[in-house]
Formats: structure tokens, C-alpha cells, sequence
């Protein structure tokens, strides 16, 4: 403090000087508060200590006195300090302060920031903080604080400003002042409210040209909109181009606030034209006539047109490309085609079809009988014939000669045809029949003779037949023809053996059936006894049952004797009484066989029947078995294989057979599995033997099954390669579970490390497997991946504010966007980069503008996060005013004196206005002129100029019109033709009516009101109807004038197939797949279909499938729809039937044994592969054909062998399915050996070799 600065220097003074001296201090002024002013600068010691000098011998006393003047605001504080010497005063240290404040209010916060640019209306300009807001900003150093606030918006809704200026000042009256200034106006465009219809234009409107839409009015576009401040302008600019064949054009409609701000234009496109087809007068319907010769001329038939004025004639024109000659008819096809201006066409075609000609028809010819002496020279008439048509194109009539068919005979009939073809190659046929009479008998001119001839044991058929032949040797002719033989032999009398006798009656016959008889007898007779041959001995081997159908056979053949008697049968008898009883079932017996002829004559014969039994049992083969192994060494499997003797089986002719086996045990292979060769042996009752052997095997053909799969495993990124997440994983097999019925089980894999993908992250597909006992795997798959999906960590970026440097402000700009916005960001798996979209500042007011930036924090696998700031560059100076606006008057042209008006506006009334910091724009609120009279009014324009910052200034003055004219109607009502939409098309009704049938009034003062007199659309077809409605324009004076139009709902339009008829192809039931065919087009092919107008109906135009293989087919059928008014659309889809199930194996093809017969056994092959090894098959949609894979048989020992032949049954689409068997050739009989017979020879000295 300033107090220890005058200390030192008085301290320095008594030094200097002595304390003799007379001492008087002073200090500066301090601008401190009264609680603030200095202290007494020494103490009562220091100030004895300095004057001990002085009072060395006596004693001194020094005291201090304290005198407080005036305030805060200004004060004097006197320290006195009185020194006595032993009671003499000495002179006295007296120190003077004074000061007080002077220091205005500090602020201590934050004032609020100016505002420009605030998109705010007049009446919505800020309040700004209060005074009591801004004094809790400020401190004062002595006292209370207190705020004076001042300052008025000026300006209007386009433009405003308001500058509040705070005076704060303390007790002392120090003050100081802030500012705060708002600047603003209405820059936000009229809004389209939320729940606005904006109305569309339209294409393909079947108008004229003179029909053309008029769009919506001003008025109902103003409407759609909303303004946060002021009125809605709509200014309306149409144009259009073409002709009533086509024309387009656009309606377009400004719309603006009071300020000027301006929403997005609203264009309506149109386009049309006239694509209404004409409209004949009438329609000749189709008709028939019943000759070639009456078909009618083509009449006159006028049309009209919607666009063109007056009745035109259509063009009529024949086809008699369907007519044939008169005989033939056929169909003329008549047409007549109307054509507009606009080439429109409308077509109308009848059938007028012409009936043939009737056929021709013969007389009935009548029959005729003569004799047969007259068909030589028999010659045919005439007959005529006549379709019963009299004169014309149609009549057919005339005669043809008949011709006679050949005749051969002297008696019957034969035909006389008469044919006629007219010119259509029509053929008509007539037939008379001639009948030929002849009534003599022939005559006996030899009679027949008798015969007898020796028996020949046979019927004597070559005597006989040549007896019967020769007609017993009778003659006889006919004098009309041939004569023909027959005779009454049915058969000889039964005599004794093959001898009898008949009495024959020979018929001689004519051509005519004339008859003449002779009769004579034919006796065989038989003198000669029966042959006989020896019987022969028969030794069969025991079938252990009496070998009693080879007894019964050789008894039945004689024991092999045969007789023979050339005149008759022979019977045979025996004498046979049983078998000796020998060994087992064996046995003999010596039977007499006696032979007999049909006359008792008899001869015999002897021979012996015997059994014996020399085979050993007969076995088939054992099988061998290899069954899946169950862990537990398969026990019942191979118990019941034992038990069965492998499957193989035994039996003996002659006797009983036992089995037995040689099985010890499996061998001990991987797992539980093993394997064992069996013989089992058969013995029958007399200890022959045959064995088989076959082996029973346990395998293990089954990998381990996996009940769980491998699963992926996802994880977030950890930064350090997410370690034991990854070998939990591997450890676990990725929850992979297995297990195997015949032995362990062990795991592996093939893990070799993550792919190096972005950050710490990556990915691994790991096949794990696992392995039984014999080797056996099953595997699964599965991926292990690191993911980096969580955004890097970020703090948000902060605005900055700047003030206008008038350069862009470069460098604050780009320190800014170099320090992200002051945003910082980290992420735990990967570095981060940053970014940001800055392009630019806005282009705002001046050279201000702002820009809000997106910051943003990209880690390496793509992750972002993100931040934004604004950057702003802000101005605040107001333009000045140079001239200020003037008034004008001026007469009413009907139209609103708009040029004047806009000349006058757009002059800003003569005002004119200059600004320090740019260019400067002009606004007015001119918003419209009174409502007056007609088009006159009167408006005071308030004209605001404002800076590119907001910045305004404001003059004012008045624009004034008179107006006196009366309103005119400048376009009829025209009328309109709509589509039908099915609602009455209240919408195009609406617009019509609204749109005053596209009339158009004006009046040179005023508007036009709009009225009319519609009440309902007239009830036609579907929802298509008519009105003519009046409509009547009135000015403000009650002027009126009328125009008339018809408005008109048509259906033109095909139905809308919405959901398009689908393929379906099903599979083939055999029967056609009928249900499922008429259920597809029942529903259209699933095909669905509205109409806008109306209901609408299918059909389809399907005929049949096409004929695939087997019971297979297809057809695409096109389904059309039609509504109401006949419109109809189309779509297209397949059925199909399909066969993709293979043949069905009934039976199983079988396994064939057989016996060895040492040349192949080629029939009992043959007949195995054509049977198909016994194999059958069906299949539903179609018949099957097998083939098989036979190529040979192996080569076996002798000439035996096998084949496995797969047979494979092919239904008519090649679906295809196999069954195998084998066929094999044994050999299981012994060689037979004939004895060898002893031989004794003489001595040669040389061993007999030779």
C-alpha cells in the first residue's frame, strides 16, 4: 500500500533531518473505499525510537489521535501523533490521507451475447435481460448497484432492430453502460400445412384443346399454406401449347410472404389430347341370308366426334375372302371405320354370313327282277335329282344314267348306283337293286356206289375222304350254272376197335339252291391182333417216402412195355401186390404186365420195380454276416447266426439230418469289433456228411455322430487379441459334442491363428474333428471372430461466435476446425482419425455467415462417432436513409394499376438509402390496397431498407387508386370428360365446379364471384353419369353473366391386374392332377384383378395339356379379366405336371441257385434276367421298362459261376431305381462212376503193359 511507501519516506526524513525538525507528511489521493483507507502508518514504539534523540534525559511520551472525515464517496482520515518531553511538548507528527471511489460497477459475468439474424416477427422481438438480471452481472467495490435500462425496437415484421443500453451505477454515482442489440426480421417462407392435399397435375386427359384444365385458383393454393408473420401472395401464370390432337403446358404459382420470402413454386403439368374414339350414329348387328344372290349393299352410316363439329360418314368395306361358290356359302365380313381429326378410329364389323346352297337329292329308283337269260344284255336307265330350289344362284337340278355292278351267278341280285357331285364336290348316291330268278333242278347223271375197306386203325380217313370227295362216285349237271356237292356224313357207326359203317345221301346243288339226291354206304372192317414189347427192370434212388410217384410211374407206363393194335385201343393190367421191405424206405417187387385189344386178344410181359439209396443230405450254403457294431461284441447277432447254421439248410431224402459247428471265437480287432470262419457240418441218418462254411464279421462303419455342431463365436475387441475367450473356445470345440457306440473318442483341430483384419480384430474358421477307435471321423465347423463394433469415445465440440473481420475470418475459422471444435476422442481397440464435412461457410448477410460443422472420430474398423458445432461470423450496423418515399394517385385500369403500383413500389416511393457495410435492399409492407370500391383502393406503404445483415431503416407514404369500369365473361364453360374412378370422381367434379367449367370473367375494377346451379351427375352405366351445370359470374355491383357446360364420367380403362397368375408346377398323380389343375384355374392362377368403375369377371382360354412323357404335361394359359364396361387385361402363367419320384420297388429282386447242368444253365439264366429276378415295380405316373447290368458270369471251378446283377426299373420320364441279386451256378453232385470190371490176362514177361 501507498501508507508503507509515505512511512518509509517519513521514517527517512526524521532521519535525515533530525528530530529537531518540525515534521508534516501528505500522501496521494487513494480511490479506495472509507473501509480501505490506510492505517496510522508507525506505532507508538516507532515513533519513541525516533525521538529518543531528542528527550535523551528526560521521559518521553508519545500518543496518537485518529480523525475520520466524510464517506465512501469522499473522506479525510488525520493521524496526529503528540510527543512530550517530561511534560514539554514537542513538535507534533501529523499525517493527512484522503481519497474515495471512483470506480464504477466491475463486470463479473457474462453479459448475453448480441443476436443478428433472428427469424423472429416484429411482435415476437426480445424482451432482453431485465435490469435486475444485469446488476447480479456486476460488483461494486463500496456499495449498492443500481441499472437504468433503455431503448426501443424500430423497424416492422421484415425487418427489425432493438438496441437496450444499461446504465449501472453504484452509490458514489461511478457508472458505467452495456449494450445489447437484437436484429431480425421474417426470412422463414409461407409452410405448406402439414395436413395439405397439394393438388397434382395430370396426364393423358382425353380433353380438347379448348377443354384444357384451368388448375386450382390463388386462392385455394393460398390456402394450403401458412405464414409465421404476415399475409400469403399467390401469383398464378399458366401456358399451354398444341392442338385438340395433343397439348401440354404448366400452371405455375408463386407464393410469397409479405416480405418477400418465397416457398417453393408449385407446378402443375399437364398434357392431353383427343384419344376418344368417334361415335356411329348406329350399329348393324351380324345377319344371315340363305343365298349368295341376296346379300345386301353396304349402307351410309354417319358418325360424330367429341372434338370435331357436324356429322362425317365412315368408310364401309367388304371381306369376301370367306365366301365360296353358292353351293358353299361362307361369311362376308362387313366393316365400317370412323376416323377423326386426330386419327382416332372406331371400328365396326358384322358377319354377314350366307347359308349353302341345299344339297341335292335322287329320286327313289324302284327294283327290278329278271331272269338270268337277260343279265348279258341288262342296260341301266336314268334318275334324276333336284335340291327343291326353283331358279337362282342356289338351284341344282338334271339326271344320270345309272351303272350296273358285275354279275356272276345265275341267280341273285346285283345293284344299279347312280352318283351326282355338284360343284362343292357334295356327292349324292342312289342304288337300285336287279334281282336274276332260275328255277330247274339239276340232273343225277351217275348215282353214287357203296365201300368197304380193311380197319387201318385210324378211321380209314384218306378211303372215306375220297369216297365222300368222289360223292361216292355220282355225276350231275345244270343247264343255268355249276352244279355243287354236299352230303348228310356226320360219322361212322362205333363197331368193334376203329371199324363201323354210314349210310350217305349226296345232294347235287345249282347256283340257285335247286337240288338233286343219290345215296350209297361206306363199312370198315378189322381182322389183325395187337403187338407187344418187353417191360424193363427199374432201380430209382430212395426219396424216403415209397419213391411212390416213380412206382406209380412205371406201373402206369407198363413197367415200359408198349402194344399196339392197328384196328383198335389196348388195355393194360398187372399183377403187382407190394414192395419187399429192405433197408430205410427201400424195397422191390417183379410185376406181370398183361396187354388187351378190343377183341380180348392178350400178351405179357415181366420186369422188376427196386428202391435204393445212395445220396448223401443236400445243403445249401451258409451265409456270411457283417453287422454294425453295437459296443457289447454283437451277442444276439451272432447267437442267432449260429443257431440258424449261418443260414444255410439241409435235408435228406432218406432219412433225418443234425448240425454242428466249429466256432471258437471273433478275433479281437479295432474296438469291439471281430471277425470269425464257421463250418458247419449236416449228417444225415446213415453218417454221410456235407459241410459249409461262411463267416460271421463285426464292423465299424459308423463315424462318430456330432450331437451338437460347432457353434461361432462372436466377441468384442479387447485390444490384446481376446486370448482366452479364443482358447475357451478351442478347448470346448467350439460346444461341438460327439459320441461313438463301439469305442473312444478324441478330438482335434486345425486352429492356425486369426486373420489380421482392421484394429486388433479378426476372424478364424476352425474345422474341428473327431476320430473313433478304427479310424472313423466326423467333423464340424465353426468361426471364431473379434469384433470391433462400439464407437470411439468422444466430447463434444463447442460453438464459436466471431465478429465480422470482413475477410472471412480466416484464421479463427481455421484454429477452430484444427482443434475439432475443441472435441477430443479414444478408442480401446484401435487408433482414431478424425474428419470433418466443413465446405464452406453460408453466404449470409455481408461477410458474415456460418457453417455447422460435423466432427467426426473414425477408429480403424470404420466405427464413428460424431459431433457438431456451429461456426458463426455475425454484423450489427444499421443503413441510413438518404430521401425519404412519396405519395401517388392514380386512375384504376382494372388489373390493380399494377405497373403503376409495381413501378411505384419497386421506386420504393423515390426513397433512396445508403449503408457503410454493404449493399443495402428494399421492402415494403404493402400487403394490398383497401378493400374499395371494384379494384379501387388505397394503401400507406411502409418502405424498410435493410443491410445483408438484417440491419433496417423505415419511410412510409400512400399509393392511391380510382377506378369506375364494369366486368366482362372472357371464356365459356367447357365441357369435361373423366375417367370413371368408382366414387363419382368427386375430386375432377370438385375441380370443375370449382373451376367454373374452365370459365373465365374479368372486370376492368373489380373481381368476379363465381356461383352455380349443379345438383347431381344423371345415374348411367356403373358409376359414370352427366350434368349440365349453368354458371354465373357477379361483380362487386351485381353484375352477372352465365355460361353452360356438361360435365361427363366415362370408363375407358382395363381392369388392373394386380397380382400377376402364378406358375405351379405339381407332381404327377397319374390321373392328370385334376383336383389340383381345376383348383389353379379356378383361382386364376392366383392372378387378382380390380377395376376402378366397377366388378369384373375371368376366363381363361385353356384347352388341355400338352402330352410329356407319362402322365406328364404342361400348358400356359392366359387368364383375362373384364369389367363392367367390357374392358379387359390379361396375364399369363404355366401349369405343369411333373414327375421327379422314381419307380417304386415292389419286390425286391431274389437270389437263384442252381445246380450245375455243364452248359451255363443259359435257360435258367435267361429266364432269371427276364423275370428281373423275380423284381417288380409300378410308378403312378406312367408304365416302367427294366434293364440290367448282366455282362457275364465269373468263372468258377468247372462250369460254375455267378453274377450280381443290378436290375433297374426306368419309369417314361427317366426316373430311375435299382434292386441287386445274384445268380449262381453249384456244382453239388458227386461224379457218377459205372464199376470197374476185373481183368485176367496171360503172363507176357513184360508186365502186361500194353
Amino acid at each position: 500500500m501507498k501508507s508503507s511507501r509515505i512511512k518509509s519516506f517519513v521514517l527517512f526524513m526524521l532521519l535525515m533531518f533530525s528530530v529537531s525538525m518540525s515534521v508534516q507528511a501528505q500522501n496521494d489521493q487513494f480511490f479506495v473505499c472509507l473501509d480501505d483507507a490506510p492505517e496510522a502508518p508507525f506505532t507508538l514504539e516507532e515513533v519513541t525510537d525516533l525521538y529518543s534523540s531528542q528527550c535523551a534525559d528526560g521521559e518521553l511520551v508519545v500518543t496518537l489521535d485518529t480523525q475520520i472525515l466524510g464517506d465512501d464517496c469522499d473522506w479525510t482520515v488525520i493521524y496526529t501523533y503528540t510527543i512530550k518531553c517530561d511534560e514539554q511538548d514537542l513538535i507534533p507528527l501529523k499525517l493527512d490521507y484522503m481519497g474515495g471511489d471512483i470506480s464504477p460497477p466491475d463486470l463479473t459475468g457474462e453479459l448475453p451475447p448480441d443476436q443478428a439474424g433472428m427469424k423472429l416477427c416484429y411482435n415476437e422481438i426480445p424482451n432482453g435481460p431485465s435490469e435486475a438480471e444485469i446488476a447480479a452481472l456486476y460488483t461494486d467495490n463500496c456499495g449498492e448497484i443500481s441499472v437504468v435500462k433503455s431503448g426501443t425496437p424500430e423497424g416492422n415484421d421484415c425487418q427489425w432492430s432493438v438496441t437496450y443500453l444499461y446504465e449501472i451505477s453504484d452509490s458514489c454515482g461511478n457508472s458505467t453502460t452495456a449494450e445489447i442489440t437484437y436484429m431480425g426480421g421474417d426470412t422463414s417462407a409461407p409452410e405448406l400445412d402439414k395436413n395439405a392435399e397439394v393438388p397434382t397435375g395430370e396426364s393423358g386427359l382425353v380433353l380438347c384443346y379448348a377443354d384444357r384444365p384451368v388448375g386450382p385458383s390463388e386462392a385455394e393454393i393460398a390456402a394450403l399454406f401458412t405464414d409465421n408473420c404476415g399475409n400469403i401472395n399467390v401469383t398464378k401464370t399458366p401456358f399451354f401449347k398444341g392442338d385438340d390432337c395433343g397439348w401440354k403446358g404448366e400452371i405455375t404459382y408463386m407464393i410469397q410472404d409479405d416480405c418477400g420470402n418465397a416457398a417453393d413454386p408449385i407446378v402443375l403439368s399437364y398434357s392431353g389430347g383427343d384419344t376418344e374414339a368417334p361415335v356411329l350414329d348406329y350399329y348393324p348387328e351380324d345377319m344371315t341370308v340363305s343365298c349368295i344372290d341376296e346379300i345386301p349393299a353396304i349402307e351410309s352410316i354417319n358418325f360424330s366426334d367429341n372434338c370435331t363439329d357436324g356429322k362425317n360418314k365412315a368408310n364401309g368395306s367388304d371381306d369376301a375372302s370367306g365366301l365360296g361358290l353358292a353351293c358353299e356359302g361362307g361369311v362376308l365380313v362387313r366393316t365400317w371405320t370412323a376416323t377423326d381429326n386426330c386419327g382416332n378410329t372406331t371400328v365396326h364389323t358384322i358377319n354377314i354370313y350366307v347359308d349353302p346352297a341345299p344339297a341335292a337329292e335322287f329320286a327313289l329308283p324302284e327294283a327290278v327282277t329278271i331272269d338270268c337269260a337277260a343279265v348279258a344284255n341288262y342296260v341301266p336307265g336314268f334318275l334324276s335329282y333336284s335340291n327343291g330350289v326353283q331358279g337362282g344362284a342356289c338351284e341344282i337340278s338334271g339326271e344320270v344314267q345309272g351303272e350296273a355292278e358285275a354279275f356272276e351267278g345265275s341267280c341273285g341280285t346285283f345293284n344299279v348306283n347312280y352318283t351326282f357331285t355338284d360343284e362343292c364336290g357334295r356327292t349324292i348316291n342312289a342304288t337300285q337293286v336287279v334281282t336274276v330268278e332260275d328255277t330247274t333242278n339239276p340232273s343225277i347223271d351217275l348215282a353214287a356206289e357203296d365201300l368197304t375197306v380193311e380197319c387201318d386203325g385210324s378211321g380209314n380217313l384218306a378211303d372215306l375222304n375220297a369216297w365222300l370227295a368222289s360223292n361216292g362216285g355220282a355225276l350231275a349237271s345244270d343247264d343255268c350254272g355249276n352244279v355243287s356237292w354236299t352230303n348228310d356224313f356226320q360219322g361212322l357207326t362205333d363197331d368193334c376197335g376203329a371199324t363201323g359203317s354210314v349210310i350217305v345221301v349226296f345232294d347235287a346243288t345249282d347256283d340257285c339252291g335247286n337240288a338233286s339226291k343219290t345215296s350209297a354206304t361206306f363199312t370198315i372192317v378189322d381182322t389183325t391182333n395187337p403187338e407187344i414189347s418187353a417191360a424193363s427192370d427199374l432201380s430209382v434212388e430212395c426219396d424216403g417216402a415209397g419213391n411212390q410217384a416213380d412206382l406209380d410211374a412205371w406201373l402206369a407206363g407198363n413197367g415200359g412195355a408198349t402194344a399196339s393194335d392197328a384196328c383198335s385201343d389196348v388195355t393194360w393190367s398187372n399183377n403187382f401186390a407190394g414192395l419187399s421191405k429192405d433197408c430205410g424206405a427201400t424195397g422191390s417187387a417183379t410185376v406181370t404186365f398183361t396187354a388187351t385189344d378190343a377183341c380180348g386178344n392178350m400178351s405179357s410181359s415181366e420186369a422188376t420195380f427196386s428202391i435204393v439209396d445212395t445220396t448223401a443230405p443236400e445243403i445249401t450254403d451258409a451265409s456270411d454276416l457283417t453287422v454294425e457294431c453295437d459296443g457289447s461284441g454283437n451277442q444276439a447277432d451272432l447267437n442267432a447266426w449260429l443257431a440258424n447254421n449261418g443260414g444255410a439248410s439241409a435235408s435228406d431224402i432218406c432219412g433225418e439230418v443234425t448240425w454242428s459247428n466249429n466256432f471258437s471265437g471273433l478275433s479281437d480287432d479295432c474296438g469291439a469289433t471281430g471277425s470269425a470262419t464257421v463250418i458247419f457240418t449236416a449228417s444225415d441218418a446213415c453218417g454221410l456228411k456235407s459241410e459249409t462254411s461262411a463267416t460271421f464279421t463285426i464292423q465299424d462303419t459308423e463315424s462318430p455322430p456330432i450331437t451338437t455342431e460347432a457353434q461361432d463365436m462372436n466377441v468384442e475387441c479387447d485390444g490384446e487379441g481376446n486370448l482366452q475367450d479364443l482358447q475357451q473356445w478351442l478347448d470346448t470345440n467350439g460346444g461341438a459334442v460327439a459320441y461313438d457306440l463301439c469305442s473312444d473318442i478324441t478330438w482335434s483341430n486345425d486352429y492356425n491363428g486369426l486373420s489380421d483384419d482392421c484394429g486388433a480384430t479378426g476372424s478364424v474358421k476352425v474345422l474341428f474333428t473327431v476320430t473313433d477307435d478304427c479310424g472313423l471321423s466326423s467333423s464340424t465347423e465353426a468361426t471364431f471372430t473379434i469384433l470391433d463394433t462400439l464407437s470411439p469415445e468422444i466430447t463434444a465440440a463447442s460453438d464459436l461466435t466471431v465478429e465480422c473481420d470482413g475477410l472471412g475470418n480466416i484464421d479463427a475459422l481455421n484454429a477452430w476446425l484444427a482443434s475439432n471444435g475443441g472435441a477430443t476422442g479414444s478408442d480401446q481397440c484401435s487408433d482414431v482419425t478424425w474428419s470433418n464435412n466443413f465446405t464452406g461457410l453460408s453466404d449470409d448477410c455481408g461477410a458474415t455467415g456460418s457453417a455447422l460443422v460435423e466432427f467426426t472420430a473414425m477408429d480403424e474398423c470404420g466405427n464413428v462417432s460424431q459431433t457438431s458445432a456451429t461456426f458463426t461470423i455475425v454484423d450489427t450496423t444499421n443503413p441510413s436513409i438518404d430521401t425519404g418515399a412519396k405519395g401517388l394517385v392514380v386512375e384504376c385500369d382494372g388489373a390493380g394499376n399494377q405497373q403503376e403500383l409495381t413501378d411505384w413500389l419497386n421506386s420504393n416511393g423515390g426513397a433512396s438509402a445508403s449503408d457503410t457495410c454493404g449493399t443495402v435492399s428494399w421492402s415494403n409492407d404493402f400487403t394490398g390496397l383497401s378493400d374499395d370500391c371494384g379494384a379501387t383502393g388505397s394503401a400507406t406503404v411502409v418502405f424498410t431498407v435493410m443491410d445483408e445483415c438484417g440491419n433496417e431503416n423505415k419511410t412510409s407514404a400512400t399509393f392511391t387508386i380510382e377506378d369506375t369500369i364494369n366486368p366482362n365473361i372472357d371464356t365459356e364453360a367447357s365441357d369435361a370428360t373423366v375417367e370413371c374412378d368408382g366414387l363419382g370422381n368427386q375430386a375432377d367434379l370438385d375441380a370443375w365446379l370449382a373451376s367454373n367449367g374452365g370459365a373465365a370473367a374479368s372486370d376492368d375494377c373489380s373481381g368476379v364471384t363465381w356461383s352455380n346451379d349443379f345438383e347431381a351427375l344423371s345415374d348411367d352405366c356403373g358409376a359414370t353419369g352427366s350434368a349440365t351445370v349453368t354458371f354465373t359470374a357477379t361483380d362487386e355491383c351485381g353484375n352477372y353473366s352465365t355460361t353452360s357446360a356438361t360435365f361427363t364420367i366415362v370408363d375407358t380403362t382395363d381392369p388392373s391386374i394386380d397380382t400377376g397368375a402364378k406358375n405351379l408346377i405339381v407332381e404327377c398323380d397319374g390321373d392328370g392332377n385334376q383336383q389340383e389343375l381345376t383348383d389353379w384355374l379356378n383361382s386364376n392362377g392366383g392372378a387378382a384383378a380390380s377395376d376402378a368403375c366397377g366388378s369384373v369377371s375371368w376366363s381363361n382360354d385353356f384347352t388341355g395339356l400338352s402330352d410329356d412323357c407319362g402322365a406328364t404335361g404342361s400348358a400356359t394359359v392366359i387368364f383375362t379379366v373384364m369389367d363392367e364396361c367390357g374392358n379387359e387385361n390379361k396375364t399369363s402363367a404355366s401349369f405343369t405336371i411333373q414327375d421327379t419320384i422314381n419307380p417304386s420297388i415292389d419286390t425286391e429282386a431274389s437270389n437263384l441257385t442252381v445246380e450245375c447242368d455243364g452248359s451255363g444253365n443259359q435257360d435258367e439264366l435267361n429266364a432269371w434276367l427276364a423275370s428281373n429276378g423275380g423284381a417288380s415295380a409300378s410308378d403312378i405316373c406312367s408304365g416302367v421298362i427294366w434293364s440290367n447290368d448282366f455282362a457275364g458270369l465269373s468263372d468258377g471251378c468247372g462250369a460254375t459261376g455267378s453274377a450280381t446283377v443290378t436290375f433297374t426299373a426306368t419309369d417314361d420320364c427317366g426316373n430311375a431305381s435299382s434292386t441287386t441279386a445274384t445268380f449262381i451256378i453249384l456244382d453239388n453232385i458227386a461224379p457218377e462212376v459205372t464199376p470197374a470190371q476185373d481183368l485176367t490176362v496171360e503172363c507176357d514177361g513184360a508186365g502186361n503193359i500194353a
